[in-house]
């Protein structure tokens, strides 16, 4: 028994050493696999944890309150004995400009307790932190665009006064994750530069105004804004419900205190928002893109299995007539196939975890100031993705054995009788039989004789063609969203919010002092404003959009491009038009009602038209039918205006002009919104490159392991073929013409299979305030077979050796 054993552990060993290439694909082809389902899914709660932990480890307020009034120490201690509270910082905020020479650019000013702790801490990245109250640090994007340097002096101004300013250092704030985003401005051209953080008592004299002392009257210190550490919240993460929730309760206790207090939590930063948004976006990709991924490798790796056991069958004979038993025989492949998955599977958990974590959020550091990704090790996505591996890859070889032990010894001991030869379809064809020669005839034969090589071929080049397809289709898809949304359908180059909304009586007149700029073509004034929309038969559901009226209805169309698969849509006076997003996170169809809470009145609309829409929900209402739903006339809050000759540094300049108007509060440029929306866009196409090449070298090692075992399962007939005469560049191409073929029609399937991927793929790609467009450009099916066949052609000349090495003798061994 012991000898038993010991041999069947020697032909193990054996079987490795022998059929290397065969032991090395399995393995390469579950690593891959293994790697980028575990390193693609773990890249989300990598980067969740990592900014996290940034936030977390620079005391980054949970809550910040705002109030008109500001904040005496009363307002403090108040809020200090709320239950769940832990810290309360006050502090000062304000909108300023910085003046540098000739340059005037509207910042953000934040205070600085020097040398105390803080909320909102800033990371030093060069230079000193302020020691003196006429010192600042500030931001290098700022600093580069402004041509500044330490040790440069800026000026900044507010209504209450100027100072001057030593740069004194570099920091990166956890208010200002996002590189680009610094949101909107009531100064300069209603954009911000960049931030500023300055000693608490020069922030004190700039925000507030100067008040005269009085002698024996202490002034009590007032605060723009307090921050608040919530209790317990730094083990939770920022990202997840259950900090969220826990955040909410404490938020709605202070909302208790003064209903006048303006409170924001983490999720109103629009750099943690969008860091969110994007880290939910990969999760979205890394859902679905691995999944297929995985499901292509496992497939190869079946196939290679069962090959390998039908190459043994004369050896299981043996072996049964021998004595060895049923589970012994099985064990020799079930160990073969585990040792092969087990160690692939480790390299794959160990590579994944270590590799596409940081190539992907590499590719997002170009727009956020987090640290590198920590790289920790998910055991729950090591042990998925390695059980799923093994499990197929052993089961190939199980079933395959079992089947093979059916039948009994003599039977086995003697070589497969080949099929019964027949006619193929073709031949039927007489007209193009006739005009084919020897060789394309053999071809045509053998293509359709083996068919389960031909489907395995097909299904694993399709597979990888697919793949390609969706990689390069979802480039296509999210380079096409800044593309339709701030092209086609924002035709507007301004988009202005107002201070106060406008009487009826009063609108001429500001369209009037529109009307004196000479840079401006055209306005249009429209109210605009949150809301929740609900459909009527899901209580519990709603999406946050907004609503936007236009005061001239027939003009909107010059401004907004309201369409439905390029058909224009007009608004009409009794329905609505919704976005097609909102349409789909509310199952909602033309003809339907929906509910919309505007400010404390909820009405129900009906659902006229669908429009094209790639970013954030809109609700498109004329006057007249608003006047009927909510009874009330509409009182204008913004305005889009379209420029004679728009361009970047016009709308900048024009922007700033109209910022002089103490009517208007902050102005957008399409161009700029448009700018920071691709650069967003553009961290998702380097993702997206990342997934593109795991996809090629998947295809590249899917051939190979398909190539390979078409030669070794014609090994007699190649042999035989040699003897005949043919020379080595015709037996190549014996075996080449068939690859060829099985690759174009492989990759043709795999074409129109990747359209139906792309798809499922997009659609669980998008997160909820984005639709990605569903088009897949001509290029890229052209990218994706000329790599498909790129790749078939290497496998090729990599295989030319082997079929150089067959040896002739073969063909005359006896079968018996």
């Amino acid at each position: 028994m012991v000898t038993m054993k010991n041999a069947l552990t020697k032909n193990i060993l054996r079987e490795i050493t022998k059929s290397k290439s065969r032991f090395l694909s399995i393995l390469i082809i579950v690593a891959i696999g293994v790697a980028f389902f575990a390193g693609v899914r773990a890249t989300s709660p990598e980067m969740k944890f990592t900014a996290d932990k940034y936030l977390d480890d620079n005391n980054t307020a949970d809550l910040t309150i705002q109030s008109l009034n500001g904040f005496k120490q009363s307002d403090i201690d108040k809020v200090k004995k709320i239950v769940g509270v832990s810290e309360v910082y006050g502090g000062y905020s304000f909108d300023a400009l910085a003046i540098n020479d000739d340059s005037e650019k509207a910042i953000k000013i934040h205070s600085l307790k020097i040398g105390e702790k803080s909320a909102n801490n800033p990371v030093l990245v060069d230079g000193a932190m302020p020691t003196n109250e006429g010192e600042a640090v500030t931001e290098k994007t700022y600093l580069e665009k402004e041509n500044l340097k330490i040790g440069d002096y800026i000026k900044i101004k507010t209504v209450n006064g100027t100072k001057d300013f030593k740069i004194t250092g570099i920091v990166n704030s956890p208010l200002y994750i996002n590189t680009y985003q610094r949101g909107a401005n009531s100064l300069g051209n209603g954009s911000t530069s960049g931030f500023f953080q300055i000693g608490e008592k020069s922030a004190k004299e700039l925000a507030l105004p100067k008040i005269p002392e009085i002698p024996g009257i202490k002034i009590e210190d007032i605060y723009t804004e307090l921050s608040i550490v919530v209790d317990d919240a730094k083990s939770k993460n920022t990202f997840l419900d259950e900090y969220k929730d826990l955040v909410n309760e404490v938020k709605e206790k202070i909302e208790a205190v003064d209903k006048n207090w303006y409170i924001k939590t983490r999720d109103s930063n629009e750099g943690i928002r969008g860091f969110q948004d994007d880290s939910d976006r990969i999760k979205a990709i890394g859902t679905a893109f691995p999944l297929i991924f995985f499901l292509v490798a496992t497939l190869v790796c079946l196939t290679t299995m069962t090959r390998m056991v039908e190459e043994h069958r004369i050896q299981i004979g043996t072996l049964k007539a021998l004595g060895y038993s049923k589970f012994s025989i099985v064990s020799q492949y079930f160990i073969y196939a585990f040792t092969a998955s087990v160690i692939g599977s480790i390299i794959g958990v160990i590579l994944g975890f270590k590799i596409f974590p940081f190539l992907i959020f590499n590719a997002y550091r170009i727009m956020y100031t987090i640290p590198p990704v920590a790289g920790n090790f998910h055991i729950d996505l090591a042990i998925t993705s390695a059980l799923v591996a093994i499990f197929c890859t052993t089961l190939a070889a199980v079933g395959a054995s079992i089947k093979e032990l059916i039948v009994v010894p003599a039977i086995l001991m003697r070589p497969k009788a080949p099929k019964a030869g027949k006619r193929i379809l073709l031949e039927r064809v007489k007209f193009i039989w006739k005009r084919m020669s020897f060789t394309e005839k053999v071809t045509a034969r053998n293509i359709f004789r083996y068919k389960k090589r031909f489907f395995m071929t097909i299904i694993g080049v399709a597979g990888c063609t697919a793949l390609l397809i969706t990689g390069f289709g979802l480039k296509d898809s999210i380079v096409a969203v800044t593309e339709k949304q701030f092209g086609e359908i924002y035709t507007y180059d301004l988009k202005g919010y107002l201070r106060e909304s406008i009487q009826e009586d009063k609108e001429y007149l500001f369209m009037d002092e529109l009307k004196d700029y000479n840079e401006i073509e055209d306005s249009l004034l429209s109210f605009e404003k949150n809301i929740k929309v609900k459909n009527n038969n899901e209580e519990n559901f709603s999406v946050e959009g907004y609503i936007l009226i236009p005061k001239d209805v027939d003009k909107l169309g010059e401004f907004i491009n309201l369409r439905e698969e390029n058909r224009k849509i007009d608004i009409g006076d009794n329905g609505v038009v919704i976005t097609k997003k909102l349409s789909k996170l509310l199952n909602i169809k033309e003809g339907d009602n929906i509910e919309i809470s505007l400010d404390d009145k909820t009405v129900n609309a009906k659902v006229n038209h669908i429009t094209e829409h790639y970013v954030s929900h809109y609700v498109y209402m004329s006057p007249k039918y608003y006047e009927k739903l909510f009874d009330d006339k509409v009182n204008y809050n913004a305005f889009s205006s379209k420029l004679k000759n728009g361009d970047i540094d016009q709308e900048d300049k024009l922007s700033k002009e109209m910022m002089k108007n103490p009517k208007i509060a902050t102005i957008n440029s399409t161009t700029s919104i448009s700018d920071k929306f691709k650069k967003t866009m553009d961290s998702v196409d380097s993702v997206v490159l990342v997934l593109i090449v795991s996809a090629a070298a998947l295809a590249y090692v899917v051939m190979y392991n398909l190539t390979n075992i078409n030669i070794s399962e014609r090994m007699r007939e190649l042999a035989t073929i040699k003897v005949l005469g043919f020379y080595d560049k015709e037996v190549a191409g014996y075996v080449y013409r068939e690859n060829i073929i099985l690759s174009i029609i492989g990759t043709l399937a795999g074409l129109i299979l990747g359209v139906f991927l792309h798809k499922y793929v997009i659609t669980t790609a998008e997160t909820d305030m984005v639709m990605f467009s569903r088009e897949i450009k001509t290029m890229s099916f052209v990218y994706s077979s000329i790599l498909t066949i790129v790749f078939s052609s290497l496998v090729n000349i990599v295989m030319y050796k082997r079929l150089k090495k067959i040896n002739m003798v073969e063909s005359l061994k006896s079968a018996e």
